[in-house]
């Protein structure tokens, strides 16, 4: 697979995590900040110049940001890369989050191992940590639950490991909703429909207990109406995914639909959203 690495100047931090959102819904898929602003990196087959240009001119108004260069990159094993940066990750020192060749000493409620294929939901991100943070005291038990945008999976094997019922987790991604499968396998969890697409692909026939979305704003508000019908009465929908300056607009959304505000958290600037369908 050949990358491709796209530096952008940058001089203010939280433009550059608007960027980093905004980048995900073109297709890349990590990132690094730079001395200048932000480096993001893409499958060159994925990188769309244009949309990219249109990208920058939206906010050029708002902040210097300008395009320094795009390079292509060597091919590398970009997986053994990942791998030798990825450390474990703790969550309120009940859930550890660790690849297989992790020794972790001290025994912890919850142990999961992801194997580090470059899906999003390793808990290194502060909206996964801040999900896993919120699920680990809410009643899963016999729950349903969705996860949309799954990632790594680690959302929804995290609810299985805590008894949830039915489970869904759905993906676009090919590779998230495979490397989900891995990662079923690898902690020893079963019974998670796993489906490739979007949110037409949410089963109509059922509504959950629980709904998750770990995804990028954009997303959110373009399947808010099929994840408020996916939820069941007196279901909760947690939202991360997005930053802190987006807490109105989706804050706003959920009202429209009824939805009863419960709770949020920030974590550097992104930020975490409960809500209930009461009825």
């Amino acid at each position: 697979m050949n990358y491709s690495i796209v530096h952008l100047h940058i001089p203010q931090p939280e433009f550059a995590d608007i960027f980093l959102t905004e980048m995900l819904d073109l297709g890349f898929d990590s990132f690094e900040e730079t001395s200048d602003g932000l480096a993001a990196y893409i499958n060159t087959d994925l990188l769309d110049a244009t949309a990219l240009d249109q990208l920058i001119e939206q906010y050029a108004s708002l902040t210097d940001v300008r395009l320094l260069s795009i390079e292509p990159l060597a091919n590398k094993n970009w997986n053994e890369l990942w791998e030798s940066n990825f450390q474990p990750v703790f969550v309120d020192d009940k859930i550890v989050i660790k690849a297989p060749f992790h020794v972790i000493e001290q025994t912890y409620p919850y142990t999961i191992t992801i194997e580090p294929k470059m899906a999003f939901g390793t808990g290194h991100h502060e909206t996964t940590y801040m999900m896993l943070h919120a699920l680990i005291d809410m009643p899963l038990e016999n729950k349903s639950v969705l996860d949309f945008g799954c990632g790594t999976g680690i959302l929804a094997i995290f609810a299985k490991m805590r008894h949830c019922a039915y489970t869904v987790a759905i993906d676009y991604d090919p590779l998230s909703t495979q490397n989900t499968l891995e990662n079923m396998d690898v902690n020893g969890i079963a019974n998670i429909d796993v489906l490739l697409g979007d949110a037409t692909v949410i089963p109509q026939n059922k509504h959950f207990d629980v709904v998750l979305a770990n995804i990028t704003r954009n997303v959110i508000l373009d399947s808010f109406a099929a994840l408020y019908n996916s939820l069941a009465p007196n279901g909760v929908v947690l939202f991360s995914g997005i930053l802190e300056d987006d807490i109105d607009m989706i804050k706003q959304t959920a009202e429209q639909y009824q939805l009863q505000y419960q709770n949020q958290q920030v974590r550097g600037n992104w930020a975490f959203l409960a809500f209930k369908k009461v009825l």
